[in-house]
């Protein structure tokens, strides 16, 4: 710092940083709003997660879990739609052969 017999290097410096001080207060009271607002939302959407269901710390294990049981109801679908075809086929000829 230079020698300034009045000391306004040194006012000027400190209300620079105070200025800078208050601007992080501001900052850190923005960034601490937003991030409670998101917490409040995920714990909203961890309630209903577990509200369907789901846990919602084991979402990788529920969609494995969910794609076999469709799996499953699909294989279930498809075996039902087969044997009903082969059941109409008949009927169905019998209509075209008139």
């Amino acid at each position: 710092m230079k020698d300034n017999d009045d000391g306004s290097d040194i006012e000027i410096k400190y209300k620079s940083l105070s200025e800078r001080r208050d601007q992080l207060k501001l900052d850190h009271g923005t960034v601490t709003a937003h991030l409670e607002a998101r917490q409040k939302n995920l714990k909203k959407y961890m309630d209903e997660c577990r509200g369907l269901g789901f846990d919602p710390d084991n979402l990788e294990t529920e969609i494995i879990r969910l794609r076999n049981v469709i799996e499953l109801k699909m294989s279930t679908f498809e075996a039902e739609l087969e044997a009903s075809e082969k059941i109409i086929k008949p009927m169905l000829d019998d209509v075209r052969r008139g």
